[in-house]
């Protein structure tokens, strides 16, 4: 068990009124709050604690025959006490770019983009090299999230390809760029389950689902048994983007359980135990605790 106040989170959230969100960092028990940065979104912690890797919106000149610039989304990566000095990686030039994940080395990237028509998912390397598209359908695949475990190739993520219209949780390996992944799917219920999160040991999946009619959040093992909601009696309320505390302890998620702001809270796994970590009037993205490579998880 970790202090408080020793460890920090990353938040991405929306002033009322704001057009994008901006990032703040708080210190694990919610207080010493300061933004970062504007214009700044789902992102992603390095495992090694040094990197970040998020979206913002570029300035692109018009197409032909408009008129106003475009702002699209790209995937950017920066060091953690350098954001400012944030470079793009990538120049899809597209209407989605999402979900970056990180491998466990830190060497790699996986995230989404609609490039070819909709979303799949894509590989990347920090530096903005070897770019090369992993999955190849005609549905959505969103929210990748990559094994904490060194060595690991195992990457889980959310896909309609076998329930157009609902979300269900995958597991792929990436091993060799010219095999197709083998999809294994972990979830099959009503209702969509998307957002999957790791534990740092490897050993559990936090992700949410609506099968029960609002969006809460559940955990399971990674092959997809023991499946277990965790925010109960929330009457109503949507939870979103769960990840784990860096002991696995708590998980960390955004909900509007209260006045219909989104605000970040921990549970833990078992859902006996919540603790509301922010109390403002902006809505809260998503969180992130901070990684430590002390932590992370070995084969």
């Amino acid at each position: 068990p970790f202090q408080w106040d020793v460890f920090e989170a990353l938040l991405p959230s929306m002033e009322p009124g704001a057009i994008q969100p901006s990032l703040y960092r708080i210190s694990g028990d919610g207080s010493q709050e300061a933004m970062l940065s504007g214009n700044i979104r789902d992102f992603a912690y390095s495992p090694d604690g040094r990197q970040i890797a998020f979206i913002r919106d570029m300035e692109y000149p018009p197409e032909e025959g408009e008129t106003g610039a475009r702002y699209l989304p790209e995937l950017f990566v920066a060091d953690l006490d350098n954001l400012t000095g944030a470079r793009p990686i990538t120049s899809m030039q597209t209407t989605i770019v999402s979900g970056p994940t990180w491998s466990p080395e830190s060497n790699t990237l996986i995230f989404v983009s609609d490039v070819d028509g909709d979303e799949e998912l894509y590989f990347i390397t920090p530096g903005g090299d070897n770019l090369r598209q992993l999955t190849f359908n005609d549905t959505v695949d969103r929210s990748p999230s990559w094994s904490p475990v060194l060595g690991s190739r195992v990457v889980l993520f959310a896909s309609e390809i076998d329930s157009y219209g609902s979300l269900e949780i995958y597991s792929i390996m990436v091993i060799d760029p010219e095999i197709a992944p083998e999809y294994d799917q972990l979830t099959n219920t009503s209702g969509s389950s998307y957002a999957p999160s790791w534990s740092p040991d490897g050993q559990w999946v936090a992700f949410v689902s609506d099968r029960s009619n609002d969006a809460d959040i559940y955990i399971m093992n990674p092959n997809g048994r023991d499946q277990a909601v965790v925010t109960r009696d929330d009457a109503g309320a949507e939870d979103r983007n769960p990840a784990f505390t860096p002991d696995g302890r708590y998980i960390a998620f955004t909900s509007n359980r209260l006045d219909d702001v989104f605000q970040s809270y921990l549970v833990s796994p078992g859902g006996d135990v919540l603790i509301r970590l922010t109390e403002t009037s902006r809505d809260d993205i998503m969180i992130l605790y901070r990684l430590e490579p002390a932590l992370q998880a070995a084969p």
